[in-house]
């Protein structure tokens, strides 16, 4: 079932763009138009230690138990996985956007056909050497934002490829309407009408 925490957190609409307080950390996300008549308020994590160590603290204790691995797809929140795994002792791993020729062979692939803020597909690898060091493992899957789910469908696709378990999928915030699938700290809207 979809999971939003009791924490701190606290969303403000704007007309262009949406604020958002976590504790004593204050944000403002931009509204910006990601594709042609879609406009979401745009989360960037990226190189902000503040917001992700707050993030990370809001986050940690809502890591399912039993779980043995954090895995990310390769973006702009990295940090955040970073503070998860020193907070929750787990390891961590992230899905390259690209083959690395450090990658052992064979390479393992789940794809994505759509992304809010991409265009076209995209895929993400593993080597063969991370892929054996999830075989079995109970693995959360975690994102800075889940809006379509083609990220999360690659990480499927990887864990299924290595015979891993999902231990579940935590994020920051879906985006367009909550999932039963993810476990958030809320919620953006995609085309408010506040915006117009």
């Amino acid at each position: 079932t979809n999971t939003r925490f009791d924490c701190t957190m606290a969303l403000t609409m704007g007309k262009d763009h949406i604020s958002f307080v976590l504790g004593d950390v204050k944000r403002v996300l931009p509204v910006r138009e990601v594709k042609p008549g879609v406009r979401v308020a745009l989360f960037n994590p990226l190189g902000d230690h503040e917001l992700n160590e707050a993030l990370g603290a809001a986050l940690t204790s809502k890591i399912p138990e039993g779980t043995q691995v954090l895995l990310m797809p390769d973006g702009k929140a990295q940090a955040l996985l970073h503070v998860l795994g020193r907070n929750s002792k787990l390891p961590t791993l992230v899905a390259k956007k690209e083959i690395k020729s450090y990658m052992k062979l064979p390479v393992v692939q789940g794809a994505r056909d759509e992304c809010m803020t991409s265009t076209g597909g995209e895929a993400f690898y593993i080597g063969a050497d991370q892929a054996e060091e999830l075989k079995g493992k109970q693995v959360l899957i975690v994102d800075d934002v889940v809006s379509t789910g083609g990220s999360l469908k690659a990480m499927r696709e990887l864990l299924k490829a290595t015979g891993a378990l999902e231990s579940g999928v935590l994020c920051v915030f879906t985006e367009g309407g909550d999932r039963a699938d993810v476990m958030a700290l809320g919620n953006l809207p995609v085309n408010d009408p506040a915006w117009d």
